[in-house]
Parts: structure tokens; sequence; C-alpha cells
């Protein structure tokens, strides 16, 4: 299949330090570009838009073009509970699930986080961040998104270390490639994962507590209730995008931010713009950098015609760098109006937990303005995570100066 790009490799040396020199010859020369991996990559936001709203012709599907197979002759513990995430059911199974599961994300929910943000978050910066130079990253926005986590879920803080590490092997079956390797390691923290949770399910089985867990288990008010291997899928699903996505949505908003100072001098002076800014820096920086689908028939997209059963992974970060979308897209800009960026994706599986990663972003970033003189990047050569699918730094180190 001839194209005039002839080797898109999001796992080439260099690629996550500059991706969107890449995603920008993707946009120009071929944007529905047939890949060496086997699946459609699709860069251009228009193109990248209609196949997320089009679920009748594509159904959500794990982002590995080919599962890597059989451990001991049963299926991969991963894809046992992969198959019941929201994000990969397709209708009428996903509305079903989507409706019991969106219980935990109402708004009522989610204004009542605020308070424990604002607590989490103080608590960090005055124990986390005291000396000249931090690392945001280890000292902030990893901590803050797992200890919300933690506390709606009601599991012991003495967990997190091994949630944290749980969570991102898990993560990392979401790249366009995996090996055994990391199959492996994504089978035994979903194991340790599910066991975790199944004897916290046991205790709660009433369903009379408060915590997101209790939430998850509950019938609603016709009776319907999710089966005891959704829940665990659906919480691993909720606790592990509820906070790597967020750590690198805040990460990423702070390189931002303190790479051209002026932009931070200008929302402490003007808080009005705060809002505006966190969706720009959600645009600019996407935490989540692509999605996975399957054609369910032959589809054309752009000038290429997509066969049946072919996987096709719709890049978001590319998208909200689009030109034909954005104006100046390689700029951040405070006051972008209108700003239909896509981070959070689009259609039916558009993130239920957006409004809450946007209230801790909201919090955290109002903190920091607020209880800071000055925040200085010490250095703008910045090692990103080697996830592709999932944006963020390794390690941002800063220098804050506080009131």
């Amino acid at each position: 299949m001839e194209t005039k790009v002839q080797k898109f490799n999001p796992y080439a040396e260099g690629f996550t330090a500059r991706p969107y020199e890449q995603y920008a010859a993707l946009r120009e020369n071929d944007p529905v570009h047939w890949s060496f991996v086997q699946c459609w990559f699709v860069a251009r936001y228009a193109d990248v838009t209609a196949v997320l709203k089009d679920h009748r012709r594509f159904e959500s599907s794990p982002i590995v073009p080919h599962r890597v197979g059989r451990n001991g002759g049963r299926e991969d513990e991963i894809w046992s509970v992969q198959k019941c995430w929201m994000m990969s059911l397709n209708p009428p199974a996903h509305a079903r699930v989507r409706s019991l599961v969106s219980r935990s994300f109402a708004p009522q929910v989610v204004d009542q986080l605020r308070a424990k943000v604002a607590r989490a978050a103080t608590t960090l910066l005055e124990e986390n961040c005291g000396g000249d130079v931090v690392d945001f990253v280890r000292d902030f926005a990893v901590p803050l998104p797992i200890r919300l986590m933690l506390e709606l879920f009601g599991v012991s803080p003495e967990h997190m270390t091994k949630l944290k590490e749980w969570s991102t092997a898990i993560g990392r079956t979401l790249e366009t490639v995996i090996d055994r390797d990391i199959m492996e390691r994504a089978n035994a923290a979903t194991e340790s994962f599910a066991a975790l949770l199944k004897d916290l399910i046991e205790q709660r089985r009433d369903g009379a507590g408060d915590d997101m867990l209790s939430l998850l288990m509950r019938k609603d008010d016709t009776g319907a209730a999710l089966s005891d291997d959704e829940v665990i899928a659906n919480a691993i699903l909720i606790f592990s995008a509820g906070h790597e996505t967020t750590t690198n949505a805040l990460a990423n908003t702070l390189y931002l931010l303190t790479r051209q100072p002026e932009l931070l001098a200008t929302l402490r002076t003007t808080p009005a713009l705060r809002r505006s800014a966190l969706e720009e820096c959600l645009r600019h920086e996407s935490p989540v950098q692509m999605l996975a689908r399957r054609a369910k028939e032959d589809v054309v997209v752009g000038d290429k015609t997509i066969r049946a059963g072919q996987r096709v992974v719709v890049l978001l970060g590319s998208a909200n760098r689009d030109p034909a979308q954005f104006d100046a897209p390689d700029e951040v800009r405070l006051d972008r109006s209108p700003n239909a960026h896509i981070a959070f994706g689009q259609g039916i599986h558009y993130c239920l937990g957006s409004p809450m990663a946007r209230l801790e972003l909201e919090v955290a970033l109002n903190l920091l303005i607020e209880r800071t003189a000055d925040i200085r990047l010490e250095s703008d050569d910045i090692e990103w995570n080697d996830n592709v699918a999932l944006r963020g730094p390794r390690a941002l180190r800063l220098a804050m100066t506080f009131r």
C-alpha cells in the first residue's frame, strides 16, 4: 500500500521528545497512513473527530494491533479485564455499563470533591515542596491524583506505591506495540489489583458506603447492577486513568506555563483566564495522545479506504495541533476561544472522568499561583516518558519561592 510517508514510527529514537514534527508531516503528506505496525494512523482533526463520532462504523478496540497471545493456554489477565472496560465496550453493552458507572461521576459527587482536592494539594505543597528546587512530577503531580483516588475508593494509603506500579504497568498496554515483558508485567499487575478489589468488594457487599467502589456495586432504580467482574474492571480503569492522565496533565501544564514565564505572570494578575488556560494546555500537550478503533465495515476516511476489521489509531495529539482547526496551533494562547480540543476524546466514549480531572487541575493551579511568589523552570531539557499513548515528562525540576 503506497504512501508518501513511508514509515511513521512512534517508537523511533527521539519521537517522544519531538512528536509534533512527525504529526505535522503526516497531516501534510499522508493524513490517513497505513503503518508498518499494521494499523491506520489518522492525523487530521476533521478525520479524527469523524472516526470518534461514528460508533456505527468504528468500534472501540484495544490499541495494540494484535493480542500478544495466550498465557499458558489461558487468556491474559489484562485482556480479561480490558474487555469489560467502558472504553472497550460498544453498543448496546457500552450504554448499560456507562450508565451504571456514570453515577460515580454525577455533578453533585464531583462538586463534593473540591475540598478534598484542596486539602490534599495543600498538604503536598507544604510537605513535599519546601526545598529550593522540587521535582514537580515526583513531589506533586504523581501523589495528588493517587491520594484522591485512594480516598475515593476507600483504600489504605499503605497501598499507594504498589497501586502506582500496577497502574503504570497496565497503562503500557495502551501503546501501539507491546512485547511479552510488558504483557507479563500487566498480567501480574492486573491479577494483584483484582485480588485487592475482590477483598474490598466482599467487605462492602451491602453497598451502603459512599465510596466509589460502593457506588459501582450499587443497583440503580430499575434494579440493574454491574457484575463483580465489571466492577473490578472499571474500578481498575477509573483508578489507573484517573491518576495517570491527571499526573501528566498537571506536569504538562506547569511545564508550558514555566517554559514561558510571561504566561504564568499573566495568570497571576488575571485569574479569569485560568480556566481557559487549562483548556489550552490540555490542547497543546494532550495527556492522551492516541485512541484505537476498529472498522466494522469498509469505510473511506480522507482519500483512503479502510477495510473491515482493520485497526485505526486516531492521533489526538496531532488533531489538537491541526492548523485547519486551530489558529497558530503551536502557540499557547491563554484566551483561546473557541477551543474545541479533543484531549478527552469525543463521541459516546468521551472521558467520563473529565469533570474530575478538570477540578483537580483548577484547584492545583489556583493553589500554586496563590501560595507562591515565583515558579521557575530549572531546565528546558525535558525527558518525556516512553509511553507513546500517555504523554508527560518523567521529571520537572521547578524552583519555587513561597509567599
